[in-house]
């Protein structure tokens, strides 16, 4: 780690807007602070795929009524901490035992 610069060591890095490497529009949509590619009209990704799915209709009225909120993001430490407690809950057995339940 000693050769990451100190604003990178963060757990997840925002950019600044006007950040000149890590350039990102953000999506269109009102209430959205996902980031949005050129090519999908200005759209982040889940609202370009409502927007295909419902037949490319005039922005205006895709922005006018964009549907429910996409899902969210989950911090990197609430996904390890889920991960973690998945790997408690999972039995990996190293030992190739048949099943109790298959007969042979």
């Amino acid at each position: 780690m000693a050769v990451v610069r100190s604003e990178f060591r963060t757990e997840i890095y925002v950019p600044a807007p006007d950040d000149p490497v890590f350039i990102a529009d953000e999506c269109a949509v009102t209430d959205c602070d996902r980031t949005a590619a050129p090519a999908r009209r200005g759209l982040c990704n889940a609202h370009d795929i409502r927007f295909r799915k419902r037949g490319r209709p005039p922005m205006t009225d895709f922005l006018a009524e964009p549907g429910p909120p996409v899902r969210g993001r989950r911090s990197l430490a609430t996904m390890a901490s889920r991960a973690g407690k998945l790997r408690r809950r999972t039995p990996f057995s190293t030992a190739r035992e048949p099943s109790p339940l298959r007969q042979p």
